[in-house]
């Protein structure tokens, strides 16, 4: 049993990452493959944390005028495809998605791939990359109960403050989940 990981920029995005990847040794998963920018801050954690990479091309939005925006898009697409052919290679049964520009190409290719994303959101609210991919997630983790706002696809998702199986279960065996897969690894993952 293999999970993904995807997230980075910052180490805020990737050291949350490689806690939560601690735990699935302890519930049975025996592979893990980090999905990032190559030669990045993920690149360098996975390899410290002796975690498998994969190179992902990618590019970030910058919120101001500037050229690097035109080709943005072509840099996605390239990362979707790298992405979507590590995916079938590496055949994870879930993706956990931390955040990050990196997430949207990995998230994109999961999709595509038909593997399970399950999007973990540690702020007060989605930001843009996580509220790309948690359109097209299984489960979203917030860290907060879901605001009276919430957009009504997010709201359609299984609700999961914080952790699923900090609401809903409280060990990660099969009697405790509802029976569906991706419950029960959303369960286990957390």
């Amino acid at each position: 049993m293999k999970i993904a990981i995807t997230g980075g920029g910052s180490a805020g995005h990737v050291v949350p990452a490689l806690a939560v990847a601690a735990r699935p040794s302890e519930q049975g998963v025996k592979e893990l493959v980090f999905f990032g920018r190559p030669d990045s801050i993920e690149h360098e954690y996975a390899r410290k944390a002796g975690i498998p990479f994969c190179p992902v091309p990618s590019a970030g939005l910058k919120r101001y005028g500037s050229w690097s925006n035109l080709l943005m898009p072509l840099t996605v697409l390239r990362g979707i495809a790298a992405a979507a052919k590590a995916m079938r290679r590496e055949r994870p049964i879930t993706l956990f998605s931390k955040g990050s520009y990196v997430s949207v190409p990995v998230g994109i290719a999961a999709w595509i791939c038909g593997v399970p994303i399950v999007v973990h959101e540690s702020d007060h609210s989605l930001g843009l990359a996580n509220k790309i991919v948690a359109r097209m997630a299984t489960r979203v983790c917030l860290s907060v109960a879901a605001p009276a706002d919430t957009p009504r696809w997010l709201a359609r998702k299984p609700p999961s403050p914080a952790c699923p199986c900090a609401m809903t279960w409280p060990s990660a065996n099969q009697s405790d989940c509802d029976g569906d897969l991706e419950s029960l690894l959303a369960c286990r993952f957390c």
